[in-house]
């Protein structure tokens, strides 16, 4: 859970500026603490409206629920997913080599073993970057995650498509 600035707890309607920074003095410095002091808790504080109190008790609740995860979650998330996108990739080629394994030319499977070294390297190439851009990493991870899971049954021209395609978007992470 992140740290809320003095503004960001101002967006609870009743919270305003010494208010918030009276809250912040009381480490109360997220949504979810907010909330957590309850009607009795927030009574303490001098200058607060005691009709609003129900409501700021809601809304702080809302927002505790709506809080993005912090950057170090995000992080870890993009990770994962990075892993099981690489799994993914691996699996869908050793599939395809089970599957279509004698009608495939040599050629072929070396075109699909190609495929995969190209889109495992702009994977690690994204990689690179998830600590630097977590949020943007995670959705690009996403997409690509999602047009390899079309590829489950697809023929080598189509899994070969379909890894290229996988692979431009992950491309898409700028430095």
């Amino acid at each position: 859970m992140s740290v809320l600035s003095a503004k960001e707890l101002q967006k609870i309607r009743g919270i305003g500026a010494a208010l918030s920074a009276r809250l912040l003095a009381s480490g109360c410095d997220t949504f979810r603490k907010v909330a957590d002091l309850g009607e009795d808790g927030l009574k303490k504080f001098n200058g607060i409206n005691f009709k609003l109190i129900p409501d700021i008790i809601r809304q702080a609740e809302v927002l505790a629920a709506d809080a993005m995860p912090d950057k170090e979650e995000r992080i870890k998330a993009a990770a994962a997913a990075s892993d099981l996108l690489r799994k993914t990739a691996q699996e869908l080629i050793r599939s395809a080599n089970s599957r279509l394994g004698e009608t495939l030319s040599e050629k072929q499977k070396k075109k699909l073993t190609e495929a995969l070294v190209r889109f495992i390297e702009a994977l690690e190439s994204v990689e690179l970057k998830i600590a630097r851009k977590p949020k943007k990493t995670g959705k690009i991870i996403g997409k690509a995650e999602t047009e390899l899971a079309a590829l489950a049954e697809a023929d080598c021209k189509s899994l070969q498509k379909g890894l290229k395609t996988a692979r431009k978007s992950l491309q898409r992470v700028k430095k």
